[in-house]
Formats: C-alpha cells, structure tokens, sequence
C-alpha cells in the first residue's frame, strides 16, 4: 500500500497547484464600466434645457456581490449620478449620469471622467482598490442671437445735407458669429425712389460674444421738388418750410443660423427721419393756382375774340341805301360818276375795334 502511497500524493498535490490561479481569480473583485454615448452635446439657448445625458453599464465578473462607488468629475458643469450601485456576481448594472450646463454658456467641450470604485465585496471592506473608468466629452453647442440698438431713433435732416446714422449690434450668442448688415429692399427702394442716397460702410463683420459692434449708415436727403414718388406729403410747418416724415430700417443677421440652424437670426432697429427743405417757395411756386387762372381767362378773351372777328367778317358791312330819284335826269355823267364812287365805302381794317 505504500507503495502507492506517495505516487497518488504526487498527483494530488500537482492537481491543487494547477487549480491555485483559477481559484485566486474568483475571489478578487474585477468590474467592467462603459458608457454611451460618449459625446455628449448640450443645448444652452434660451428655451433649452441645458442638460445632456450618458447611459453607463457597470459589470461584475467575480462571483461576489460588490458595492461600487460612482464619482464623477465633471469640471464646471453640474452632474446628477447615483452615489454607489449594488452587483450581484456574474451580473450588470446600468445607470445614468446627467450632466447640466447653465443657459447661454459658452461654447466648448468639456471632458467628464466617470470612475466606478469597489468598496465592499460580499459586505466586507474591498481588499483591493479594483476600479473601472471612462471618460466622456460634453460638447456645448453653439446658438445664435442678436440685439441691435439705434444711436439716433429720431433724427432731424434738411433737403441736400447728409449725417451719419450709427447702430450699435451685440452678438449675445454663445460663440464668435458673422453678422450680416443691410437695408432691406423694400425700404431702400422706397427711399431710392423718393431720392434719398444711403451709403453703408461695412456690410458684415465678424463678432464675438457681448461686445457691440457699430455699423454705419450714411444718408443724403432730396428736396421737395426732386421727390416724385406718389402718396408723398410735405407738410407746411411753422416756419413756413416744408418736412417730410419717413422711416429708415436697418436689419443684423447672424451668418451662423442661415448656414446651421437653418432659420435666419434676424433683428431690426428703426430710425424716423424729418426732412426739412430749408428753400423757400418762388413767387411761381406761390401763386401757381392764380397764374393757371389768370392764363385760362386770357385764353378765354382771346377765343371770344377771334369769334366776334370772324362773326364781322362773314356778316356785311355796308348793304347799298335806297337811293332818292334824282329830280333831275340832265346830271352829268361825272356826277354820277363821283356820286357812285362815293357811295362805294372804303372796307374797314378787322382789328381797328382793338
């Protein structure tokens, strides 16, 4: 019997040797983290919520039931996670962790490391600091948006003078932006027809969040007798002078929200302008109704006129008298003569009556 006695011990002791590694592999913790998506991005617009959102998977390849603690780091922004997670052995867990950005913050990208830590196996202390990690990237998107303010809402101009007119446009969007500036058409080719000149300087610039940007308008202004658009009213003021009441709009674009968001980012500033044509009225330009009077009577005189001279002329002058019988047959034929020439009178000029 002793003889096989120390051979099968041999064996024996050979066998536990090989099995020493697997054994010690399931009696320490090992997890497993991964999270999805691993960009995370967040709307900071007015309106938005400013949150974004990842869904983690916490896995547990040891036989033991572990405690895992979840730590978050997430620079400046505000995360919502669960403070620790219960694995059962061979088994999954899966949880969220919000991250929270304030409304109108920045645009940029933030790296957010999320740690999972063993604190407990099987509710004992961990004998080892076993612990998984994955870092995700919090991608703050950028938005557009606009304010515009008028240096001069109300601006007093006369007829031939030219001002400039100056507009302060803040970028109060999150990231640098090109703003587009114009008049629009419909009110440049109203003001055009009436004949006003307006000259920009600077039709787009590119702007960086919250500081203002002045864009300038220059505007001649016409005189009241080179306007000849219709529905146009100069009113007479107090000092016997003409104005002229009309507004000048002037529109900011973003650039970032035609080509991205896909709806144009629009804000406008109005200027009301009062022309005044410092000329004064030409006694023609005064009393134009009564020079269209007095040249229609004339025309009227001169018409009856022509009528009455030419009513004379067709009518006759001189219709030959009755002549008395001569008591006396013996008159001499140079009597007659005279007598019959006399009696022809000379034809009257037309226009003596005149």
């Amino acid at each position: 019997m002793s003889k096989y006695t120390k051979p099968i011990f041999t064996i024996l002791c050979l066998f536990l040797v090989s099995q020493a590694p697997y054994a010690s592999s399931q009696a320490l913790p090992e997890i497993q983290l991964s999270c999805n998506p691993s960009s995370i991005p967040i709307d900071v617009h007015p309106g938005a919520t400013g949150t974004g959102m990842t869904f983690c998977t916490l896995t547990n390849n040891s036989v033991h039931m572990l405690e895992v603690d979840i730590l978050v780091n997430s620079g400046t922004l505000i995360y919502t996670a669960p403070g620790s997670v219960t694995v059962s052995g061979g088994s999954s867990v899966d949880f969220e962790v919000m991250l929270k950005a304030e409304i109108g913050q920045l645009e940029g990208q933030h790296m957010v490391k999320i740690q999972a830590v063993v604190s407990t196996v099987n509710g004992i202390a961990s004998p080892t600091e076993e612990k998984s990690e994955m870092s995700v990237l919090a991608v703050i998107r950028q938005f557009s948006r606009l304010e515009i303010k008028a240096d001069q809402p109300l601006l007093d101009i006369d007829s031939g003078e030219t001002k400039e007119l100056t507009y302060a446009v803040t970028n109060t969007g999150n990231a640098r932006d090109r703003i587009k500036f114009e008049v629009p058409w419909y009110t440049r080719d109203i003001l055009e027809e009436i004949g006003f000149v307006i000259v920009i300087d600077t039709f787009a610039q590119e702007l960086v969040p919250g500081d203002p940007e002045i864009f300038v308008v220059s505007i001649t202004a016409p005189y009241k007798g080179d306007t000849v658009a219709d529905g146009l009213v100069w009113e007479q003021n107090k000092d016997d002078l003409y104005d002229l009441i009309v507004q000048l709009e002037v529109i900011a674009t973003s650039e970032y929200s035609i080509r991205t968001e896909g709806i144009p980012n629009s804000v406008s500033a109005i200027t009301v302008m009062t022309v005044t044509d410092p000329t004064t009225e030409s006694l023609f330009e005064s009393n134009s109704t009564l020079i269209y009077i007095g040249g229609g009577s004339i025309s009227v005189i001169l018409l009856v006129i022509l009528a009455l001279v030419m009513i004379k002329r067709k009518s006759p002058n001189n219709t030959p008298k009755p002549r008395a019988t001569l008591a006396k047959q013996s008159i001499s034929n140079n009597i007659v003569d005279e007598d019959l020439e006399s009696s022809i009178a000379e034809p009257e000029d037309e226009f003596d009556f005149l």
